[in-house]
């Protein structure tokens, strides 16, 4: 059965150059190619997703939906980087500014007025290349220790995320991912990683209020992997 949307949701693919192939480089893409974590997907996934890492752990440990549940709610984690768990399978969706999510009524005008200019997205859980409809999100508004989970893909703000290249890591590039719900715009809820992802229950990731040295430098542990660098094709639907 195909999976059903939201009416905004579907707008979006008509109506804004969304899609990540837009605007790519061949250069671009290349590097984007060399810095994938290794091994990352299932194959039959395979140029359809990406591999989403941070920068403390490295592209050792990687985006994983928890036992591979089809779930809202289901939690997000870093996991061993495996090409034959499709738990890892995860496709950039759809791709614009946060003006564009904005016109389509998913974000707030104060994000749009904060950010509007700023890459947004949203990342499908997408096992073996099959969608889900259900993309990494909140299960409400932004807050220090908010957990991140499955959820429905484009009802509203809790599954866009707006990549911060303003704070990005000058020698890594890896970047901050601002929640789509954030409402604190002078110290911002990004994705973060709780601890050490080699212990035998994962931590749940969640949002926090971004957090960096005294150089400026974002903690290590809000930095990612920017999930509009490697193009997507179409992901097959069931």
């Amino acid at each position: 059965m195909r999976n059903r949307y939201s009416r905004a949701f579907y707008a979006m693919a008509s109506t804004v150059a969304v899609t990540t192939v837009v605007g790519l480089t061949a250069a671009g893409a290349a590097s984007a190619s060399t810095t994938r974590a290794k091994p990352d997907i299932t194959p039959p996934c395979g140029a359809n997703c990406i591999t989403i890492y941070n920068e403390k752990y490295g592209p050792g440990f990687v985006l994983d939906n928890h036992k591979t549940r089809k779930r809202v709610g289901n939690k997000l984690e870093l996991f061993a980087a495996s090409n034959s768990d499709s738990a890892e399978d995860f496709a950039p969706l759809y791709e614009g500014t946060v003006d564009d999510f904005y016109d389509i009524g998913l974000v707030s005008a104060k994000l749009a007025y904060n950010y509007g200019d700023d890459t947004a997205y949203m990342l499908e859980w997408a096992p073996y290349g099959v969608n889900t409809g259900l993309c990494e999100g909140t299960g409400g508004a932004a807050h220090n220790g908010e957990l991140v989970s499955l959820q429905v893909c484009g009802q509203n703000a809790d599954t866009v995320w707006v990549i911060d290249s303003a704070d990005a890591d000058p020698n890594t590039g890896l970047e901050p991912q601002i929640a789509g719900t954030d409402t604190n715009f002078s110290d911002p809820q990004v994705l973060t990683t709780g601890g050490a992802p080699w212990l035998p229950s994962q931590p749940q990731l969640k949002t926090d209020r971004m957090k960096s040295f005294s150089a400026g430098v974002v903690y290590n542990t809000q930095l990612w992997f920017d999930p509009s660098v490697t193009p997507p094709g179409p992901v097959h639907r069931s």
